[in-house]
């Protein structure tokens, strides 16, 4: 009987070290969902227009919408209160960024950072954490 389970033990302890082994040798991979909320919210910032780029910062979802008539238009969404939206028609592409002029507000944003300016001054710069 003192064989058996001797074997027994070995088996047990090479079936765990071989679980151990593959779980450590097998590659994470992690999935990026499109959550349903950033989904309704591209739907709501470019209603009856094509979303053209889409990025999200810790605090903001960014989308540059194309209307009907080939125009670029710029909608920023607060995350914690979307009711909170700014909707900028000026929109130029340059050099990778989006800039959106809304009075004396420039946003500019691109696959890094969204960079808001007032009166030529940085008021707010936040890190991109995702863009399509």
């Amino acid at each position: 009987m003192k064989t058996f389970s001797k074997r027994s033990s070995l088996i047990a302890k090479l079936a765990f070290a071989g679980i151990g082994a593959f779980c450590l040798l097998t590659p994470a991979v992690q999935a990026v969902p499109i959550t349903p909320v950033k989904i309704a919210q591209a739907d709501r910032a470019c209603p009856k227009a094509m979303p053209v780029s889409s990025f999200e910062t810790p605090n903001f979802y960014v989308f540059i919408c194309q209307g009907q008539d080939d125009k670029l238009f710029y909608q920023g969404i607060e995350k914690g209160n979307p009711d909170n939206m700014i909707n900028v028609s000026q929109v130029e592409y340059k050099n990778g960024s989006y800039s959106a002029l809304n009075g004396n507000v420039i946003y500019q944003i691109n696959e890094k950072e969204l960079v808001i300016y007032e009166n030529g001054k940085v008021i707010q710069r936040e890190r991109v954490v995702q863009s399509n």
